[in-house]
């Protein structure tokens, strides 16, 4: 039996899409069950995207401390609309 991915996956909280991936992503991020929280964290980042797919990274450009920077607030942000207290 094959089974098709879907082009996009998005993620939602309180009915309004925020952040998708890549339905081949998902599926990856799915299998991590044996990598560290970091792991997934980063690979988290770098498959993010807007509802429409586009990421949220900042471009390959910017200097490392910028990058860094940028990436933690991405992250936080991911996490509080998911974790806020309601």
């Amino acid at each position: 039996m094959a089974h098709d991915l879907f082009e996009r996956v998005a993620v939602t909280s309180e009915w309004t899409a925020q952040y998708s991936f890549s339905g081949y992503s998902w599926k990856e991020l799915g299998d991590m069950q044996q990598e560290s929280e970091a792991d997934r964290k980063e690979f988290l980042l770098t498959q993010l995207g807007d509802a429409a797919g586009n990421s949220f990274m900042p471009a390959s450009t910017l200097d490392e401390a910028t990058k860094k920077a940028a990436r933690e607030q991405v992250w936080k942000a991911f996490v509080a609309h998911f974790t806020a207290q309601r």
